[in-house]
């Protein structure tokens, strides 16, 4: 009874001792307390430090720096000089909403002579030609503005034609 006894107690000093080690080594995670700062202007970010190193979330990564993000057969491709396959505007998702950058799509609304007109107390945008309008509420994330991809699609493509 007593080399039990003698052996539990052992076995329990020699698990302390590997859990306090298992301890020592273990991950620390905590909220990103470092300011982040791009071409000069403060941005908001959820970013995690683990270990002492920062990590960004890819799909604020991705539309703080214009790079558009897919993933497709188990891979994620970042950025890309061939235009989207459903036309030559960059696709965002933010929220797991496709969105796209107003900013991308003011560019080619001249050529197509499409007004719009940014109302900022209301957060929505006028889209115009010949009479017809559209409007849509944009999201403002990381200081720019998105447009919601299928008001793009059913609204504003057939402005373009």
């Amino acid at each position: 009874m007593k080399k039990i006894m003698l052996g539990m107690v052992l076995g329990f000093i020699l698990g302390s001792m590997s859990l306090m080690l298992v301890a020592a080594t273990a991950i620390k995670v905590t909220d990103n307390k470092f300011p982040i700062v791009k071409d000069g202007q403060s941005v908001k970010l959820a970013a995690k430090n683990i270990n002492g190193s920062t990590y960004l979330n890819l799909r604020d990564a991705s539309a703080l720096f214009n790079a558009p993000i897919k993933f497709e057969n188990k891979t994620i491709y970042i950025g890309s000089d061939e235009p989207e396959s459903d036309g030559p505007l960059r696709e965002y998702f933010i929220d797991k909403t496709k969105y796209i950058l107003y900013n991308d799509l003011e560019r080619s609304l001249g050529t197509a002579n499409v007004t719009a007109k940014v109302d900022e107390a209301s957060g929505s945008i006028v889209f115009s030609k010949n009479g017809v309008n559209a409007t849509t509420k944009y999201l403002v994330y990381l200081g720019k503005k998105y447009i919601p991809f299928d008001f793009y699609e059913k609204n504003i493509l057939p402005l373009l034609k």
